[in-house]
Formats: C-alpha cells, structure tokens, sequence
C-alpha cells in the first residue's frame, strides 16, 4: 500500500485584520489549509490562546477537516494578530505584526510527540516564528528530526528578525523561498553578488540549498508557471525571465504577484502541482484577504 507523505507546517497561524474586516491567516496556516483542500492530511503545528479568536480558529480548521493535534492553547498569550494597512501610494500593505503571540510560545515537548509519531517527509517553517530565541531552538530541534525536506519560507518584517536567527534557519533548509525584497536584504547581509541572478545563485551555494524559490510580489504581473514556457509579457518587460535563477528542480520558479502572499502560492504549487486552487478559509467579513491566490 502506497503510503501517504507526511507534511508538517509549524509556525504562525494568527488573524489578518483589515480595515474592513478579518481573515485567518499566517504562512505556516496558509500552506496547510490548501494541502488540506488539495487532499492532504497536513499537521500544523501552532499556538492559540484561549481567547474568542483562538476558539474560532480550531472551529474553522475542525470544519476544513484539519488535525488540531497540532494547535496547541496558550492561556496567558494572545492569538496573533497582525494589522493590515494598505499604501494607496505603492499599492502594497504595511503589517504591523504584534509582539508576544501565542505562537510565540510553542510547546517543543508537543512537537517531539508528534513528530516521534511517524516519519515527517517535509517541513515547512519560517522565520517570523523564531524571532524568540526558545522559538528558534524549538524550530530547529523539530526539522532536524529526520531526513525530510526542509522548506523555509524566508519573512523578514522589520523588527521580527535578526542575523543570527536568519543565518540558523538558512543553515537549517534544504530549500528556502524568498521575495526579491528579502533577497536584497540577504545580498547586502552576506555581501553576495550584485545582480539578482548572481545573488540567489551565491546564496543557495552559501548554505548548501538543494533548491531556491525566488518570488516577485512588488509587480502587478504574474509569471507563468507552466513547464518550460517564458515569462509573462510584463515579465519581459521588467527584463527578468522566470526558469533558472539559480539552478535545481524547484529554483528559479519566479511568480510575481501583486498579493501579500504570493510565496504561499508558490510553495502549495511546488509540493503538488494542482490546475486550480483548493477553497479559501471562510471570511469573518467579506475583505480581500492574504489567501486570495486565485
């Protein structure tokens, strides 16, 4: 019997809030409400505290099918919330991510006894969620259980990240997704390459990377993502091509997306390649959220 491949999501799972509303939200809760919808059995693995919002988080991932065994309560710390704005200026979003956050505080003995259940054939993590020092340690002590994929999705938000932390999750990856913001960031932190292309190539040689997703979410166009064929024709015109970055089966993907999560997208494409999108987490009001990926 074929067995099925166990993915575990670990890190934030918070709420979006908007000017005109709310959506469940987080990388690490993202990836795995879309695996679930694409008929997968992920874990995420996460903190909630024992507030109306942390309630409303387990009832909608018990509606989506989603394992809690992983989402852990929390009552002394907050569900996360980030504050969303929009600049009508650049068209992008400013978040305002709050500190001290249930999920700031994830429990590492949960994750041993999940993880010593079975073997875990991919991690997905990311930096925003080991911006505590006992954070980072949990995080590392639970990919390292194993020789599953590592995929770390690189989110440097000001005042959530440092070099240390970074260096670590690097160090600790296999594969890493990041946009072409936070491959500036990293070229000027490592001293590599000028040019993007020769960045992301010195980056992934640098920490030994079996692969290097880099996204584009500051353009409004939308590189292809079908086989060998080109990118979009605004692709062409910003004077970038999508394959090939820098090297490997997943590297070089280049999406660019006018959404704030435009990598999440990426990740959920390259662990299945599914033709249309699985069901987005309902609305608390009816806003534009982060998983709008469609």
């Amino acid at each position: 019997m074929r067995r099925t491949h166990r993915v575990v999501s670990i890190g934030e799972a918070l709420f979006d809030v908007f000017p005109d509303g709310e959506r469940l939200g987080g990388a690490p809760f993202n990836v795995a409400w879309h695996l679930r919808g694409l008929g997968w059995a992920p874990v995420l693995v996460s903190r909630v505290g024992t507030d109306v919002r942390g309630e409303q988080m387990r009832l909608v991932m018990r509606r989506h099918g989603m394992s809690l065994d992983g989402l852990q309560r929390d009552p002394t710390h907050p569900t996360g919330v980030v504050n969303v704005t929009l600049d009508d200026d650049s068209g992008g979003h400013q978040f305002e991510i709050l500190p001290d956050q249930a999920y700031d505080y994830v429990d590492a003995r949960v994750v041993a006894t999940l993880t010593d259940a079975a073997p875990v054939d991919l991690w997905y993590f990311g930096t925003l969620a080991t911006r505590r020092c006992d954070s980072l340690t949990t995080h590392l002590a639970a990919v390292h259980n194993g020789p599953g994929i590592r995929l770390l999705d690189v989110n440097l938000r000001p005042a959530c990240w440092n070099e240390a932390t970074v260096t670590a999750c690097l160090a600790a990856a296999t594969v890493a997704k990041v946009n072409d913001d936070e491959l500036a960031v990293l070229r000027d932190l490592y001293e590599l390459p000028g040019d993007e292309a020769g960045a992301a190539r010195a980056l992934r040689a640098r920490f030994d990377l079996d692969a290097l997703i880099l996204t584009r979410g500051g353009m409004a166009e939308r590189g292809r993502s079908d086989g060998d064929r080109g990118a979009s024709d605004g692709g062409r015109r910003h004077g970038w091509r999508r394959r090939r970055v820098c090297g490997g089966r997943l590297a070089g993907r280049v999406v660019s997306e006018h959404n704030p999560a435009a990598g999440h997208g990426v990740c959920r494409r390259d662990l299945r390649h599914p033709r249309r999108l699985s069901g987005r987490p309902p609305l608390l009001r009816q806003v534009q959220g982060p998983l709008g990926l469609g």
